[in-house]
């Protein structure tokens, strides 16, 4: 489950009915305006190829641990 993050803007609540709207042939996304990452979590989630990018430094590490991060998946206890 994507993880709590106050973010102005956050995505988390419509995150699954945005990835919903892609074609059903999608493969990769490109989230433009990152911020908290919830949109990039689901589409990650889901099996896409994500790319994701933020002028602010803090969103660049939470795409690391989020998206980047290959190992780990996060899950609900």
């Amino acid at each position: 489950k994507y993880p709590k993050v106050n973010y102005i803007g956050n995505k988390e609540k419509i995150a699954k009915w945005i990835c919903d709207q892609f074609p059903s042939n999608t493969n990769t996304i490109f989230d433009a305006f990152s911020g908290g990452c919830s949109l990039s979590y689901e589409a990650k989630c889901r099996g896409l190829e994500v790319y994701t990018n933020d002028i602010l430094k803090i969103n660049y590490h939470i795409a690391n641990a989020l998206v980047k991060n290959n190992k780990t998946l996060l899950e609900t206890s």
